[in-house]
Order: C-alpha cells, then sequence, then structure tokens
C-alpha cells in the first residue's frame, strides 16, 4: 500500500489572484504490477486553483489541467512481465462550473 498526500503553495501570486494559488493531492494506492497476474487499485483526488501551477506543464491525465477538483480511480493487471492494462476513470469539474466531466481511459503499458 502507498499513500501519498501533497500540497502546494504558490507564492509568486500578487493582488486579487493571491487567494488563487492552492494545490493539493491525495493519492491511495493498494498491489503492485510487474508479474504475471500481479494487480494494483488506486483512488487519487485533486484540487488545483488557477494560478496554482502553470497549466500546460501540470499533467497529462486530466482534462483540465488548473482551476479544477477531481477524482480517478483504476485497477491494472499485469498480463505478460512488465506489460500491464490499466483501465481509469475520472470526474472532473473545473472550479467555475457546475457541471462535471467524465473520463474512462484504457491503457496499455510495458514497464522498461
Amino acid at each position: 500500500m502507498t499513500i501519498s498526500l501533497d500540497g502546494l503553495k504558490n507564492y509568486g501570486v500578487r493582488e486579487e489572484a493571491a487567494s488563487d494559488g492552492d494545490a493539493f493531492e491525495g493519492s491511495i494506492s493498494v498491489g503492485r504490477v510487474g508479474n504475471r497476474w500481479d494487480w494494483r487499485v488506486f483512488y487519487t483526488y485533486q484540487y488545483v486553483e488557477r494560478d496554482a501551477v502553470i497549466g500546460a506543464y501540470n499533467t497529462d491525465d486530466w482534462w483540465f489541467h488548473s482551476w479544477y477538483r477531481g477524482s480517478r480511480a483504476g485497477i491494472a493487471v499485469t498480463i505478460l512481465p512488465r506489460v500491464f492494462v490499466q483501465g481509469t476513470v475520472m470526474f472532473q469539474r473545473r472550479l467555475d462550473l457546475p457541471t462535471t466531466l467524465n473520463r474512462i481511459t484504457v491503457d496499455l503499458v510495458k514497464m522498461f
């Protein structure tokens, strides 16, 4: 089991945007991948304000890169040594909109 908590405060934000510089991510993962039939389940929650990070460099797993909150959960199963399939569901909402963007992804991953 792996648990991670990360927080961020952008102290470079000034004036009226100064209240939009915080971010948080919490994750839990159980299991592992790598050997045939190994499995892993995970859950991640992110909250990222508008000026907490440079949006273009945040992550490619989330549709929005800043100014959102969201959950991501998934399961991975190793099908060949160091090759696994991972299914993920994501529920993400921009902080200024009432609607949620839902996504499902399936990845085939080769570990090196």
